[in-house]
């Protein structure tokens, strides 16, 4: 598992990606490319969140030495230098707020689409 900051949640559940900068900790035997739990824990609550799952680019041990650092810094680290993601956007999968899912029809309003009792329709210019 992987416990992150509060900024580094938001800027997950907006699709971006997840660097070292936002990791708090992280804990399991883990390796690149495995899945992981991605957490997020309220400071003043103590409430923890699960946020999501993702695929990893480094390994819990190297995650550890990376932890709250740039990517800058990675290589004065550990002698390489790797992926600059902990967890690419593309290899996050995010749980939905509430556990609704969004219906089609949001989906088909935001491409300009209407739907109506007679079926898919363009909308019309205003």
């Amino acid at each position: 598992h992987v416990f992150v900051t509060k900024i580094a949640m938001q800027a997950i559940e907006k699709d971006s990606s997840l660097f070292a900068a936002g990791i708090i900790s992280c804990g399991g035997d883990f390796d690149v490319d495995d899945c992981v739990t991605i957490n997020y824990r309220d400071k003043e609550t103590g409430e923890e969140k699960e946020v999501g799952k993702a695929i990893v680019n480094y390994s819990c041990a190297d995650m550890d030495l990376y932890k709250g650092k740039q990517t800058e810094e990675f290589f004065e680290l550990v002698g390489y230098s790797g992926a600059e993601a902990i967890c690419h956007k593309n290899n996050i999968c995010c749980w939905i707020p509430g556990g609704e899912e969004p219906s089609s029809t949001s989906y088909l309003n935001l491409s300009g689409l209407c739907v109506t009792e007679e079926g898919i329709e363009e909308e019309e210019e205003k």
